[in-house]
């Protein structure tokens, strides 16, 4: 009998949606800001239409930053962290995928979530046109499975002025570069 050697199989790959993806455009930014050399996060709120997980988030920046960036997810009913990643070092400008130790599961409708990013030197980029409104009032992704409300007179955009781990609560209309990497179930 012939030994049968162990073949290497590739993982397979993840298709994640986010707030833009598949099939939608992202905003474009329109401004940058160094929040007076102040950490800061900048996030934005959705709910999953369907049950899924969240594994990561997907962070985009139209310039150069110092130090490590932080990305967080948290249930936003009680503000409860339910992961959290070190992102790029000194990042340049671009889009970055910080991915979680572990996927999280995300409840379909009942739950509110925001993800979030760490800015340690303050150096952030935004669309300043209160991007949300744009729509008029809700939006959802592409697929239908991942969407944004606004609460009132405000959009889904969130921040907080914070060196540490904090949800960002005060609500915005403006996007800030941060959206959810979803697989539904």
């Amino acid at each position: 009998m012939r030994a049968v050697r162990p073949r290497s199989v590739p993982a397979p790959s993840l298709t994640f949606e986010t707030l833009f993806t598949p099939g939608g455009t992202p905003p474009t930014f329109d401004g940058n800001d160094t929040n007076g050399g102040t950490a800061l996060i900048t996030g934005a709120a959705f709910t999953p239409t369907v049950a899924g997980s969240c594994y990561g988030v997907r962070f985009r920046i139209n310039t150069s930053a110092t130090g490590t960036v932080v990305a967080y997810l948290y249930d936003d009913a009680t503000s409860t962290l339910l992961a959290s990643a070190n992102g790029p070092t000194n990042p340049a400008a671009g889009s970055y995928d910080i991915m979680f130790s572990s996927p999280v599961t995300l409840t379909a409708t009942t739950g509110r979530y925001t993800v979030s990013v760490l800015h340690p030197d303050g150096t952030y980029s935004f669309n300043n046109t209160n991007w949300w409104d744009t729509f008029g009032a809700d939006y959802t992704s592409p697929s239908g499975h991942l969407f944004a409300a606004f609460n009132g007179a405000y959009g889904p955009g969130r921040f907080v002025v914070s060196a540490t781990a904090a949800n960002p609560t005060t609500q915005t209309n403006h996007y800030y570069g941060a959206e959810p990497l979803f697989i539904a179930s």
